[in-house]
Order: structure tokens, then sequence, then C-alpha cells
């Protein structure tokens, strides 16, 4: 009888792109055969819209999951969030941002498939009216994380230096990811020398759990704390 606990089902997002960096961890990404989702803003990445389309191009080719994070990560605070809120449409940016990626595609004499998911940036995901007008306005569900993973000092939550051993990349908790847990890492972070830390944590990942493509809906056995950082469209009839 095998008594093997089975390995944790674990979903790799990145946030921000797409970045000079985005192409690099997309090989990486393709070389260890692993899914990723990227939440993408259009305004914020510095990148020429040439540069832009390659990335997100390739991402589409590799099958991976894109996501919409608002055009230019405005508002991330809490009280930027409620100030847009105040101006009565805090959804603007992930409606720009959608139609950005639109004509980007169409000046590139191609159709841009659409996002699939949603993130807020920073605080948006603990403001329930907004995520639910998000979700509502776009028709995807959203989504917010629960473990966060950067180069060594780059943020001062992500505090657990050198995870599990791998020289140089931090995480916001201890311990090993949880079944049905949600990774969130930032293309910006991961460039030259610093891609070596990602290819070593997406190798002790792959050791640790099984990753897997974010799920659109909520698998059958959808945990309290995966459901906890998912919001889903309102079914209409």
């Amino acid at each position: 009888m095998d008594t093997t606990t089975p390995k944790p089902e674990i979903y790799l997002t990145f946030d921000d792109g797409p970045y000079p960096s985005t192409e690099s961890i997309l090989e990486i990404l393709k070389e260890n055969g692993v899914p990723a989702t990227f939440f993408f803003c259009s305004a914020s990445n510095g990148l020429g819209k040439d540069a832009q389309y390659r990335a997100v191009k390739k991402a589409i080719e590799g099958n991976h999951l894109l996501g919409n994070h608002g055009d230019d990560h405005y508002p991330a605070s809490r009280r930027d969030y409620l100030a847009e809120k105040n101006r009565g449409d805090p959804q603007k940016d992930f409606r720009e941002n959608r139609e950005d990626f639109e004509t980007l595609f169409k000046n590139h004499q191609d159709v841009f498939p659409g996002f699939r998911a949603a993130r807020l940036p920073g605080d948006g995901r603990f403001i329930d009216d907004i995520v639910r007008a998000i979700v509502a306005q776009e028709k995807v569900p959203h989504f917010g994380w629960h473990m966060e993973f950067a180069p060594n000092k780059t943020f001062a939550h992500v505090n657990y230096r050198d995870w599990q051993g791998i020289p140089g990349v931090s995480s916001s908790h201890a311990r090993i990811p949880h079944s049905q847990c949600i990774l969130l890492l930032h293309d910006s972070h991961w460039r030259g020398a610093k891609l070596e830390g990602l290819k070593a944590l997406i190798k002790k990942l792959k050791e640790l759990a099984v990753i897997r493509p974010l799920p659109l809906t909520p698998p059958s056995n959808a945990s309290r704390v995966f459901l906890s950082q998912y919001t889903g469209p309102i079914a209409t009839t």
C-alpha cells in the first residue's frame, strides 16, 4: 500500500509586466515545463510597443494565462483606492488596460485573445466592493495570493531570506506552499544574475509541489484558504 503523501498543487503568478525580463522568465518556464499566470499592465513598464507585443505574444504562445492588472498600477494603497472610488470609476484602469492591449495587437495586425483573470494591485484585494466591480465589469475572476517570493532585500515583508536553502531568494513565509497556494512574483525583480535565483526557486518548487495552471473556477475540493483569494463572476440566467 502506497502511503506517500501527495504533493500539494500550487499556482505560479507574475505581476506588473511585461518588463525587459519577461521574455527571459518565459524561457525559464518553458525549460521547466511550468505554467504561470501573468498579470500585465500596459503603461507602467517602460517598454516600447514592439517589445510589449513580443513579450505578451510569447506568453500566449507558451500557453500561459493572461491577467488584467490595470494599466498603470495605480491606485495601489488603500487610501488611493478609496479616493478613486469617491471619484466614481475605480474600474477604469482595468477597462483602459484591456483596450490598450487590444489596440497594441491590432496595430501589429493581430487579435488580442483577452484577459481571463484579474488582480488589483497592492491593497485592492482587501476592498471587496471594488473587487466585485472589477469582476462584474471584466467578467473574469479576481485572484489574490497566499505567498510572495522576491530576491533578498526586495521587500521588508518578504523577509525569510534564502528560503529553503536557495541563495538570494526570500519568501513571505518560512513554510512550504500549502495545497492550492497562489504564489506571487514580479517580472521586474528577476533580471540579470537574479534569474539564477528564479531558476533555483522553480526547481525547488517542483520538488515540493505540482505546479498547475491557475484554475478559473474553484476546484471541486477548493479549500477555504483558496476561496479567500478568489472572487468569481456571478452566474446570470
